[in-house]
């Protein structure tokens, strides 16, 4: 998983030809901080992470490994999903 996350942070950079200076910026860190993450050596916070995933429009799935699709999942409301337990109980 970590090997992907470095892979896949690198990998977005470039592709939207930002420096690690720059994301780093937008992050709150220096260079070396997004110079850390591509190597595999750290690991974003929680909070960067979701930072990353709204930098890069990608979904945290996809960014840590856990997905090959970009794209972010509809999101489903809470009451949709209460809704919908509730008629399977019924059934």
């Amino acid at each position: 998983m970590e090997v992907l996350f470095a892979k896949r942070l690198k990998e977005l950079r470039k592709e939207r030809n930002l420096t690690q200076t720059e994301v780093g910026e937008y992050l709150g860190y220096g260079y070396t901080a997004i110079t850390n993450y591509e190597s595999g050596r750290n690991r974003p916070s929680y909070e960067d992470l979701i930072k990353l995933c709204v930098l890069f429009h990608v979904s945290a799935d996809y960014l840590i490994g856990h997905s090959d699709s970009r794209k972010c999942r509809k999101r489903t409301s809470i009451k949709k999903v209460i809704f919908s337990k509730k008629i399977q109980k019924t059934l």
